[in-house]
């Protein structure tokens, strides 16, 4: 038999080493976070007011990790978002700038639903802003 003690030690340090996983909303997108890999992928819809309280505790350890591991992931795939994900995303890419420059290597994709024109602008805008390599799809 395992105790409460023992079995809530277990989850905390399984949940450690598993994948999160935030299911979509309507004003939220799908976030998936490996982090054995530290690869993040958010997808979907992000208009959510102070949407940088939903992204604030998967995108501080995404970061904490590329420190750690010296490599990290990101893929993106917006439908649409708003003034407040650009002020996140602005935020990331300026983390991700500085985790280059510290030599760890960072990769980003960012694929764009039905090649919509403005998201590609914006994910060109974003790549030449920060200097950082953006794989478009």
């Amino acid at each position: 038999m395992i105790s409460a003690l023992n079995y809530s030690l277990s989850l905390a340090i399984f949940a450690s080493t598993i994948e999160e996983i935030i299911e979509p909303t309507l004003t939220t997108p799908y976030v998936k976070y490996d982090r054995s890999s530290n690869y993040l992928m958010i997808k979907g819809t992000s208009t959510r007011d102070n949407i940088e309280l939903f992204y604030g505790k998967v995108l501080k350890e995404f970061k904490q990790k590329i420190k750690q591991m010296n490599t990290g992931v990101l893929h993106l795939n917006f439908k649409t978002f708003n003034t407040s994900t650009a002020k996140v995303l602005f935020d990331l890419f300026r983390s991700l700038l500085d985790a280059q420059n510290a030599g760890h290597l960072v990769a980003i994709q960012w694929d764009v639903y039905n090649s919509e024109e403005d998201m590609i602008d914006t994910a060109r805008d974003f790549a030449e802003l920060f200097d950082l390599k953006i794989k478009i799809k």
